[in-house]
């Protein structure tokens, strides 16, 4: 609105009391003469002037149905795959040459967002991985989680664990790897008790879904220990759980670019 419109207005709002603001696109407003305020008259409309709507979405699928139902020609998709976050600007700007003419800018109000929600599982394994623990709470951690180990079988892993609680007590003396890939600790209960000893296996297999719903994934982890005088210490470090992690969200971004059969475009990117 130029200069000269707006002294016009101003200079009516005085003499008439109050002018009403209309211009397409946009939602009317009154220029009052008492204080010279602006009040919106958006709620006494019959509809907005546009959309202005900001959707989350919790599946692939519904992402893909709200994107088709209200995609326009201009539509697109951004994939921002190190956050695992789709978002759709459905009244984004016009292509050439309407940009050119100056008709092409949208205001880039209606969007829909998929997030991709990790699974309890992915969450609880990589937030303990790297973190050491003493015998009891290593121990508490396998018995609650070891339905997520394919190899060795659970009952290996369950043996483990008990082993770990009931030596919580004893003083360890040394441990050695085996060349069946296993680790053996010994240990003595007492000064006088003879010594003790059992194998951990050094390396298991988990079975973890990276998203909520999605498949599961083969991920490889190591055992970890520390003896600090007659202290043992244990934990496990996931291997590369990052790649995991990446070819599940591209997996995702496969899925959603089908869901769209080439009606609404998909880029790799983020908003600003």
């Amino acid at each position: 609105m130029d200069k000269p419109t707006i002294e016009a207005l101003i200079q009516a709002a005085r003499q008439g009391g109050h002018v009403v603001i209309e211009r397409e696109g946009f939602a009317p407003v009154v220029l009052a003469a008492q204080g010279m305020n602006l009040m919106s008259l958006t709620g006494y409309r019959d509809q907005p002037a546009r959309v202005k709507q900001e959707v989350s979405l919790q599946s692939p699928e519904d992402f893909a149905a709200y994107v088709l139902r209200f995609a326009e020609m201009n539509s697109i998709v951004l994939a921002d795959e190190q956050k695992g976050q789709y978002v759709a600007i459905l009244d984004y700007h016009l292509p050439p040459p309407f940009l050119e003419k100056g008709t092409g800018a949208r205001w880039g109000e209606h969007v829909a967002a998929y997030t991709c929600p990790f699974s309890p599982e992915w969450t609880t394994w990589t937030a303990a991985s790297g973190k050491p623990m003493n015998q009891e709470a290593f121990a508490l951690f396998m018995e609650d989680n070891f339905l997520n180990i394919t190899r060795p079988d659970h009952s290996t892993m369950i043996e483990v664990s008990r082993r770990l609680e009931v030596t919580k007590g004893c003083a360890f003396k040394s441990s050695k790897r085996l060349s069946d890939g296993q680790v053996q600790f010994q240990y003595t209960e007492n000064q006088e008790a003879a010594a003790g000893e059992f194998q951990v296996p050094e390396e298991f297999v988990l079975a973890l879904p990276v998203f909520r719903g999605g498949q599961a994934y083969e991920v490889k982890a190591r055992l970890r220990y520390r003896l600090q005088g007659s202290q043992l210490s244990m934990w496990y470090e996931l291997i590369r759980p990052d790649r995991i992690r990446d070819h599940a969200v591209a997996e995702i971004t496969t899925k959603v670019r089908g869901l769209l059969t080439d009606k609404v475009p998909l880029y790799l990117g983020e908003t600003e």
